[in-house]
């Protein structure tokens, strides 16, 4: 758990925000979800540790979560530790993407290999989806990343709203 707390021109304001940590070490992990409007190509790669940013991709993260019908969402997560089969060039992963509208059934994605860049055991990927056909509303989003070489499956789930 993360706390933060701002004092400016005397006005105090705080927030506290569960984190999930993922361990890198221990079989198939995923990270948390991002979710962006928005993303930025850069003339040249920056470090890992500037917030956001993979390789020349400055990702614009949202921080409320809220977007418009007119909006293209792009979710962006990492996942480590997979199996490659020797001599492959890719690993052999799926990603499913189940959307639940508050009150709809849940619509998943078919299971397809997730297209990101591969550097070692980790897999940045970012994927988009126009909310035009999205109706209002509050959403839960799950991603559900499959090793396929072993068996072993990952999920991480996040909110986000369509007005």
């Amino acid at each position: 758990t993360a706390y933060l707390a701002v004092v400016a021109g005397g006005k105090i304001g705080s927030a506290k925000q569960t984190l999930s940590v993922p361990n890198y070490s221990a079989g198939l992990s995923m990270s948390s979800l991002i979710l962006a409007k928005n993303f930025k190509q850069l003339p040249e790669a920056k470090p890992e540790k500037e917030a956001y940013t993979f390789g020349r991709i400055k990702v614009e993260a949202s921080t409320d979560h809220i977007f418009t019908k007119a909006d293209e969402m792009i979710v962006v997560y990492e996942g480590y530790n997979f199996q490659m089969a020797a001599g492959a060039t890719t690993p052999s992963l799926e990603v499913t993407f189940t959307f639940q509208h508050e009150k709809e059934a849940a619509k998943a994605t078919p299971p397809a290999p997730p297209n990101g860049l591969v550097t070692g055991k980790k897999i940045t990927v970012p994927t988009s989806y126009p909310l035009e056909k999205f109706p209002p509303g509050n959403y839960k989003l799950t991603v559900n990343l499959t090793d396929k070489a072993t068996g072993k499956s990952i999920s991480r789930e996040t909110t986000f709203t369509v007005k």
